[in-house]
């Protein structure tokens, strides 16, 4: 059972983070927010996760996600996440 939670909080931290990465940047790069290490914030609180750092990198918005664990001795798992403006050119092939 420890094992099985392990995994499902892993596969939640990453997602999470993803998540949380994408949102806070979109909101930054569209305007709908000045600051998105508090819009990251506010998003990881709605989905019960915790916002255990979170940067701007020029464009790009990296952060780390915490999940809380049953596991005995392993209280959480974080997952580290960054969005950031692609440039999209023509594609051939």
């Amino acid at each position: 059972a420890a094992a099985s939670n392990l995994a499902v909080c892993q596969s939640r931290a990453r997602a999470m983070a993803d998540l949380v990465a994408f949102g806070s940047a979109r909101s930054w790069w569209l305007g709908e927010s000045s600051d998105p290490c508090a819009y990251a914030r506010d998003l990881a609180d709605a989905n019960a996760v915790t916002l255990s750092a979170c940067a701007v990198e020029g464009e790009d918005v990296r952060l780390t996600i915490a999940v809380r664990t049953k596991v005995p001795g392993v209280a959480e798992v974080s997952r580290t996440a960054r969005a950031g403006p692609v440039a999209c050119g023509n594609a051939t092939g």
